[in-house]
Order: structure tokens, then sequence, then C-alpha cells
């Protein structure tokens, strides 16, 4: 059965206020895995934190981008916000 893909950039903002109803929603499901393991081991002002830098950069990219700050940024410990952003922004 193919999945039905929804553009999530819109509900980031939202989903950000309320950071822990993010695992309960459909978008949920359609995130990277490396992302939804990397919000899995954040507190839930990280969440909130990464929600919205996630909302602000999928307007100028995609996930692919994302995938790969990620990684970078996550290669010496657990990155912040700011650490993956300025990770994407090299």
């Amino acid at each position: 059965m193919k999945r039905k893909s929804i553009v999530c950039q819109p509900y980031l903002d939202l989903l950000a206020k309320r950071p822990r109803a993010i695992k309960y929603s459909n978008m949920y499901d359609q995130f990277p895995p490396v992302w939804t393991k990397f919000l899995r081991d954040c507190t839930e002002e990280e969440q909130k934190a990464i929600l919205r830098l996630l909302g602000k950069l999928l307007k100028k990219s995609d996930f692919s981008l994302l995938n790969e700050a990620l990684a970078l940024a996550w290669a010496n410990g657990q990155p912040s916000a700011e650490e993956i952003q300025h990770t994407f922004s090299l």
C-alpha cells in the first residue's frame, strides 16, 4: 500500500508548542528515521527548539540536506538546535 505524503512544514510551529504530541501525529511516521530517533532522545524544551528549526529550514530545503546536517552535528554527541542550524548553514 502506498502511503500518502503530507507536507509537514506548516504544522511544525504548532507542534513545537506541544512537542510530545508529535509522536501521535500522522506526520511523525513520515519523518526520516534519523529525526524520529533524535527527537526521542531530546528533552521537551529541545524538541520545541528542534521543531521550530525544522519548520524554518524546511521552507528553504527538504529533509535530505537536513538529514546530512543532523548526522554531522550528531557525530559529536547530542546537538542543540543551534548546532544543527550552524551545520546546515555550512
